[in-house]
């Protein structure tokens, strides 16, 4: 039981540090693409907002700057009040602090599907002592953080939208994913279910607010 628990500490402070290195070698090959402008979509939403560039006094104006998008049907305040809490007052100057920000969500993201899959891969019982299996989780996130086709997501400020959505989405799934692995070793409760049920409305509604294909969690789960 000693040598089991001292490989088990082994293999669990590798898979830190492995997670760890990934996400410093993501910063890095981003850093360059943070010296970019703002692009297409950023001009109405964030740099010609007067709304969300707007001096900040009151409870009103943050829910105005919130609601200042004519994006989608919610109009996304949830990510156009974290433009808000990012920008001074004027118009901005530099997106290098979008980018930064977006590209810190992606970096978010990337841990949420790590933990996502570990969870997956767990699941599979006696397959997750399998030594291959173990790295699962690493590869499906570094997969997602690396993956080029991200690149514009992250470097395009206005896209934090679907950046925040897909977060809670990642964030609903590994929250529903560990009850049922909860679930699948001991008796089922109800109090529990409730609060998994409470956790998935969250979730989908934070997405939601996000950007409007956040509805796509239940059918996710």
């Amino acid at each position: 039981i000693v040598n089991l628990s001292k490989a088990h500490r082994k293999y669990l402070l590798l898979e830190w540090i492995a997670l760890l290195g990934l996400l410093i070698a993501v910063t890095i090959l981003y850093l360059p693409g943070l010296q970019g402008p703002f692009l297409f979509d950023d001009a109405p939403n964030i740099i010609d907002n007067a709304v969300l560039t707007a001096k900040k006094t009151s409870l009103l104006d943050w829910w105005s700057a919130a609601y200042s998008s004519e994006a989608g049907s919610l109009r996304r305040p949830l990510a156009m009040l974290s433009f808000a809490l990012q920008i001074d007052e004027g118009k901005p100057e530099s997106a290098m602090a979008l980018k930064a920000g977006n590209l810190l969500i992606h970096c978010v993201c990337g841990c949420l599907l790590y933990f996502l899959v570990k969870n997956l891969v767990r699941a599979m019982g006696a397959g997750y002592s399998n030594v291959d299996c173990r790295w699962l989780p690493l590869i499906s996130a570094a997969l997602w953080t690396l993956n080029p086709l991200l690149l514009s997501t992250v470097l395009y400020p206005v896209q934090r939208m679907a950046q925040l959505s897909a977060l809670f989405v990642l964030l609903g799934l590994m929250i529903y994913s560990s009850y049922r692995a909860r679930w699948s070793l001991r008796e089922f409760r109800v109090d529990e279910f409730a609060a998994c049920a409470l956790w998935l409305l969250l979730c989908t509604s934070l997405a939601m607010l996000s950007k409007e294909n956040g509805v796509l969690l239940p059918w996710l789960v």
